[in-house]
Order: structure tokens, then sequence, then C-alpha cells
């Protein structure tokens, strides 16, 4: 009976020191103000439940703010959320890094390469998702073209119309007679071509898909087709080459302008303005040309999404100064549109050149006299993780001098996988100072 009067005495004290102090020591007589609960000890630990991370989901309404130790992912965690719904959270601080970085301090100088090179900004990070950041100066992008003179591409256009004519009327190609207007189409469909000169006693159509058909005699037979008035297309027509037949000697000539309709696929050069009369030339939307547009009296206009390629092989007729172009118009401008895809030199002698489509080659507007031509290089820049190109972090720049940057998400699958910039520089060379390049862990 005095045992239990003792632990109800004791209990009572406790209670209302409790309630009078609010604040309770273990280990010290002497709690702090600020707690309910003060734990003191030199030499053990507070031991917090331990439960693994599905025990931890199974605990019905954990009030905000209870703490756990989390066997699974080793972490201790506290409710930021609701009762209602809970939002657990770790505390304990990252191993590895949040940070690595690398600068550049010296120039860095990139020459002409087809892909993307290793630059000296190199990062081996552990495992995880970063937010990559890079930044640098380039300066010195350009390069140096041979020398090129308007008037000498006017002076080329003219002798290569005359060597096309020349190539039938001095008996050097086959003088395969007359045709009717109109290519693969009625009478003439699924029409098999040979080499030979094909003259018409009118304007010159195109209805129909047919075969330029080369053999393999002649090492590079020549198809020439000419009449006078203007050159047209239906839309959709194939051109297909077969043998030894090759656009570069595949000529079509008009006395007036030329058009090609929607989707057409052509091979060979079109010529326009063979006469004195006017010859604009135009393609139709999606047209796709393997060879060239030259006309010595009128404007070179594309459609949308029309695709020009200069052949490169070698052709039976010296082209001159204009063996690299695509389009040359000799009393007119060129122009393409921002949908348009050329390769291969561009020019004109008179009117305005403009190129805003995806153009590789050289452009020479009206007035390039002969010497030296400066042009800008382009400069790619990417951002590999493990040697595979990071999606949607490449860059291209078309400018001379400029301050630049790049930021992406990366994410590293294994530590020390190498984390780099590649750069690029079309041709010539270009400079990348004051560079800096840096990974930020995004996850905690």
């Amino acid at each position: 009976m005095k045992s239990a009067l003792k632990y109800l005495l004791l209990s009572f004290i406790l209670f209302t020191s409790i309630s009078q102090f609010a604040q309770v020591g273990i280990g010290t007589p002497d709690p702090d103000s600020s707690t309910v609960l003060d734990l003191f000890s030199v030499d053990k630990g507070f031991l917090m439940p331990r439960l693994t991370a599905t025990q931890i989901s199974n605990i019905t309404s954990p009030a905000k703010g209870l703490i756990v130790f989390n066997i699974t992912t080793n972490d201790s965690e506290v409710n930021i959320g609701t009762p209602i719904s809970p939002l657990w959270i770790g505390i304990k601080r990252p191993i590895d890094p949040m940070i690595y970085s690398v600068n550049g301090v010296s120039d860095f100088i990139a020459s002409e390469s087809v892909d993307l090179e290793a630059s000296d900004l190199i990062l081996t990070p552990t495992a995880g998702t970063f937010l990559a950041t890079f930044n640098g100066h380039l300066s010195n992008a350009t390069y140096i073209t041979n020398s090129f003179d308007s008037d000498l591409g006017h002076y080329d256009l003219t002798n290569i119309y005359e060597a096309v004519k020349d190539m039938a009327t001095a008996g050097t190609q086959t003088e395969t007679g007359t045709h009717s207007i109109t290519f693969g189409d009625g009478a003439n469909i699924n029409e098999v071509i040979a080499p030979g000169v094909y003259e018409t006693g009118g304007a010159i159509t195109l209805n129909g898909s047919f075969t330029l058909a080369g053999g393999v005699v002649e090492d590079n037979p020549i198809f020439i087709f000419r009449g006078p008035g203007a050159f047209t297309t239906a839309v959709g027509i194939t051109i297909t080459l077969t043998g030894n037949a090759k656009p570069e000697n595949v000529f079509w000539m008009s006395d007036g302008a030329m058009a090609t309709g929607a989707n057409a696929k052509i091979k060979g050069t079109m010529m326009a303005a063979a006469g004195a009369g006017a010859g604009a030339v135009s393609t139709g939307a999606g047209t796709e040309i393997v060879g060239r547009l030259f006309t010595k009296n009128g404007a070179i206009t594309t459609g949308a999404s029309t695709k020009i390629t200069a052949p490169t092989e070698n052709s039976s007729l010296d082209f001159g100064s204009l063996s690299t172009f695509a389009m040359w118009s000799s009393a007119g401008g060129v122009s393409d549109v921002a949908t348009a895809e050329t390769t291969g030199d561009v020019g004109n002698v008179s009117g305005i050149l403009s190129m805003t489509g995806t153009h590789v080659g050289e452009a020479y507007p009206a007035g390039t006299q002969g010497g030296p031509v400066v042009n800008v290089s382009t400069t790619t820049y990417s951002i590999y993780s493990g040697g595979t190109e990071v999606a949607n972090s490449r860059r291209t720049i078309d400018l001379k001098t400029t301050l630049f940057s790049i930021q992406t998400l990366v994410t590293v699958a294994s530590d020390l996988d190498a984390v780099e910039l590649r750069w690029r520089v079309n041709k010539g060379t270009a400079t990348l100072s004051n560079r800096f390049f840096s990974l930020i862990r995004s996850e905690h």
C-alpha cells in the first residue's frame, strides 16, 4: 500500500512539473527552456522508429512533422504534408558533389571538320541528372574562298549555252530528231529515252514520269532537250536515270521562262532564255532537282521545300567558273525561301541575291569582283554524355563574333561517364575563348 502510494505521489509530482514548466529533461536536470523534451548523453544516441518505405506509407494519418527512419533509403524522413496527404522528404545531405565545372583559359582554335570534334571541356561526374550549362566567346569565325568575278560568270554562262548547241550542230552528238512537245504522257507514257538531242516544235511540257536510259557503252552519254517558248512540268513527275546517264550531262533548254510543278523530281541543268526572250525560272513546292538552274535573262525563285543539289561528277561540258554552282542568273535576282535547301554555289550579275533557307555553298552577289572573298564560318556545338549526343542540345551559329550559351538537362547513366562539349566549324577556323562548362546536380 505504501509502495503504491509512493508511485502515485511520484506521478503526481511529474505531472505537476510537466504541466507547470511544459518541459522534461532526460539525462539533464536542467532541460533547455525552448524544448518540451531535452535528451542529454555523452555516450548514447536517440533511436527513432525504423520502418521500411512500405511501412511508412501504411502509417494511418501521420501527423505533420512526424519523423521516422526509412531503412529502405537509409535516410531520416519527415512528413511535411498533412495527415490526409502526407509528403515525406529525406533530410540527409548528398554524398556526391552538387557541382562539377571546368573552364578554359587559353584560346581554343577549331579547324574545319565534318563531325563534331572534342574540345577541352570534359567533366566526369557520378551518376545522376544534371543541368548542363556552357558559355563562351566566339571570335574570328571566317574563311577565305577562291576568287570569283560576276563578269566571269556571265561570260561562262554564254559559253555554256553555245557549247550545248554545238554538241548537236557540230556533229559531236547524235541528232535524234524531233519530239512532240509533251514528254511522259499519252502516247509517250512510260517513255524510255535514249541519249541524243531532242527538238520540239513548241514549248516543252513534261506531263508524266519517264526514263533517260544511258546504257553502258558510252561513259558520258548526253541528253539535250530544247524548244522555243516556255518549259513546264506537271505535278509530281519523276525523271529517272539508268545506265551511265548522269545529271551532269542532261540539259533542258528553253527560249522563254521555265517552271516546275509541285513535287517534281528533275535531273539535269535547266537553262532559260536561250534566245533573246525573258527567262524567269521558278520551282513548285517540294520540287527536287539534281542539277542546276541557269538563266541568261530573268530571275530565279524557289517554292516551299524545294531542294536543289548541284552535281559533283565530271561532265562532258566545261562549266568553267560555274562548275560548282546550283543557281546563276546573268540578268536577274536569285532567291530561295526559308524552307528551301540548296547545295552548291549561287550568284548573279544584277538584281538581289537572297538566300534565307539552308544553303551549303558560297553566295556571290551582283558586282562580286575577282580577289579573295572573306566568308563567315558556321560553328556548331553540342553536349555529349557517355559518347552519345544529348537530345536537343545542338546549337548552330552563323556569326563571326558573339557571346553564346547552352543549357540542357543531362542524365549520366553510370559513374565517371564523360560529359563533354563538342563543336565543329564548317569551313576555315574559329576561336573559342573564356569558356566555362558546368554540371549542377538537379536531384537532392
